[in-house]
């Protein structure tokens, strides 16, 4: 959760934006987007802090977005779940105020929310009615919140991602506080998570669907979107579906993180059986499922991407997903 302590624009206009292109037939070959497709697994790392409640793995982390809203020079507040955590992404910047804020305990939410008027929030649904109450005794007037794409695909109330998401959404919109809810799909940085240990061990990469098609996007992009919506009018109660710029199979994935780190990386085809028992060794079980209706909806599909949508809200082009192995080589690298 990241607090930006400034006077909000005297309205929120409410702008009406696109939220991206849509789907691109390749060869005749691929239907429109299916129910499972581009389900994201659910952030584990708020873009804009360390985790307001703990989940195990990453995703973008709270230097993201404090690195873009240097830029726009708000007081901003860091805070983490207090577990002890240590290591460079977990350290209060210098100038930084930080406070711990932990959903699962909701007496840390007063001070950690005193003064705050904007917040940036990742919650699951077991503690936003908690954070609803908090936020509006503390006087907060918008929330920017980290929801996923998955909430606006079919069958998003039988899906675990986008069934938890929604009643997030939903008690915000019921809240009388103001909000806008950013939709990513799949994370470039999930790729560190389901490769990273096979990469560096010099290892094939197993892949049950190599030309499935996704659109990853990068954290960086989710953290400049985010504070584009703390720091600029315009995008109370607007919803953001967001997607990388370009649509690329697993294959072409792989084959670019392995040109920013110098060597061909071998791909092995595998059985969706063999593919699960392999996420399972890194994912929790609901996100082997959530990747797997992914990959598979990718085979007949081409997702949506929203490298226009960001560049217009962002001021900046969308980070392509070979620019993000370029950035994130060393995680791949023994």
């Amino acid at each position: 959760m990241c607090e930006l302590h400034q006077e909000p624009p005297p309205a929120w206009q409410e702008v009406k934006r696109s939220s991206g292109r849509g789907h691109r037939q390749r060869s005749g070959q691929r239907s429109s987007v299916s129910p499972a497709q581009q389900y994201p697994r659910a952030p584990d790392v708020s873009t804009c802090s360390q985790r307001i409640k703990r989940i195990r793995g990453a995703l973008p982390d709270g230097h993201s977005c404090i690195r873009h809203s240097r830029k726009r020079r708000p007081p901003c507040r860091r805070t983490s779940d207090g577990l002890g955590r240590t290591g460079p992404s977990h350290q209060p910047d210098a100038g930084r105020s930080h406070a711990p804020a932990d959903l699962d305990a909701p007496e840390s939410l007063p001070t950690a929310l005193e003064g705050a008027e904007q917040v940036f929030l990742y919650s699951e649904s077991a503690g936003i009615n908690a954070f609803v109450e908090a936020a509006r005794l503390a006087g907060v007037r918008h929330v920017v919140l980290l929801s996923s794409a998955g909430v606006v695909l079919p069958g998003a109330d039988h899906q675990p991602v986008g069934r938890d998401h929604k009643v997030v959404e939903s008690a915000l919109m019921e809240s009388g506080l103001s909000w806008t809810f950013l939709r990513p799909g799949m994370f470039s940085s999930n790729a560190l998570r389901w490769w990273g240990e096979t990469i560096k061990a010099g290892k094939p990469v197993l892949l049950p669907y190599p030309d499935s098609l996704t659109a990853p996007i990068s954290e960086r992009d989710m953290a400049a979107v985010a504070v584009t919506a703390l720091t600029e009018p315009g995008h109370s109660r607007q919803a953001y579906t967001l997607y990388g710029p370009h649509a690329l199979s697993l294959r072409e994935q792989v084959d670019h993180i392995g040109t920013a780190i110098g060597r061909k990386i071998p791909v092995e085809e595998v059985t969706p059986e063999q593919a699960r028992a392999e996420l399972a060794r890194r994912v929790p079980a609901t996100r082997v499922v959530t990747h797997m209706g992914a990959w598979q909806a990718g085979v007949d599909t081409v997702p949506d991407t929203s490298g226009l949508i960001i560049e217009k809200l962002t001021g900046s082009p969308a980070q392509t997903f070979a620019q993000w192995a370029q950035d994130n080589a060393d995680g791949f690298r023994p």
